[in-house]
């Protein structure tokens, strides 16, 4: 999938304050395992992952559930997003991948607000990423803060970087890259990955379903498998964990502090790019002389 574009760039999308410590990811090992949590329990570190051991295969929670039921699990978890008018929430991405000779240790952490207008889900973010990267000899820090917002139909995006330099950009809004819930996002997942319906589990003590969702194209993805976890009250996304084949955790987004049906300023969704910066546009549909400006939802 193209995907984790959103869960890098806005939950992300989805996805940073200095190099990610081996505790950041090892503290989510106990649910992404497979690993029984109850309400209001926090999942302690797993010495495995911390020490930079795999966790093995069948550590995973064995399948549960036809397709049957998956659908209708679905169907289930998008009538209950559709209903839901508002929330906000804190983020946090964090990432430790080491991949086709790459190291990549990232954390992005803020805060989220989503607002259904006009049939579109509109979202606004503002985070906060640090992170290192090597490949070979080059080895690179930086730190930006960095605004978001969608409309539904386009995402535009500032980042303001530790060096001075002001990145914007706007992109077409993709359900596999932007959504949190409903239908879109289901079929989308189900175009790019096998699905399978693991066991329920507990996040943050809300009860939520859990998908598995293993890429049909891996060579494209920064992950082997990824597990979706679904609040059952609410259809919302509020989790989302990255495995290599062997089991080890490589990233988690989660969502907390959510606040629902919140009342939320449609001004909130408004983002100008500043004059200094140089909005690149890859939506297709303005031509470069048109780039000067970021939409206003």
């Amino acid at each position: 999938m193209k995907c984790m574009k959103c869960c890098l760039t806005l939950f992300l999308f989805f996805g940073a304050s200095g190099p990610v410590a081996g505790d950041a990811v090892a503290a989510y090992a106990k649910v992404a395992s497979g690993a029984k949590v109850a309400p209001g329990d926090t999942a302690a570190p797993d010495a495995k992952v911390t020490s930079g051991d795999k966790v093995a295969s069948d550590d995973v929670a064995s399948p549960d559930g036809d397709h049957q039921f998956l659908r209708e699990t679905q169907r289930e978890l998008s009538k209950k997003w559709e209903a839901v008018r508002s929330f906000t929430a804190k983020t946090e991405t964090v990432i430790a991948s080491d991949r086709w000779g790459r190291t990549l240790n990232k954390t992005t952490s803020g805060t989220i607000a989503f607002l259904r207008r006009d049939g579109h889900p509109w979202l606004r973010l503002d985070l906060t990423t640090s992170e290192f990267f090597k490949f070979k000899a080059t080895e690179k820090s930086n730190r930006q803060t960095m605004k978001s917002v969608s409309d539904g139909r386009v995402v535009t995006t500032v980042a303001w970087r530790s060096d001075g330099g002001i990145v914007a950009y706007r992109v077409k809004h993709a359900p596999l890259d932007a959504d949190l819930g409903g239908e879109a996002l289901f079929d989308a997942l189900g175009e790019h990955h096998a699905l399978t319906l693991m066991p329920s589990e507990a996040v943050g003590g809300r009860g939520a379903y859990v998908i598995r969702a293993v890429p049909i194209m891996p060579e494209k993805n920064i992950s082997d498998a990824y597990y979706h976890y679904f609040d059952i009250e609410t259809g919302i996304r509020i989790k989302l964990v990255g495995m290599d084949k062997e089991g080890k955790v490589e990233f988690v987004s989660t969502l907390d502090d959510l606040k629902l049906n919140v009342d939320i300023d449609v001004k909130l969704f408004e983002l100008e790019v500043p004059e200094e910066a140089r909005l690149r546009d890859l939506t297709g549909d303005q031509s470069p002389a048109d780039q000067s400006e970021a939409p206003k939802p």
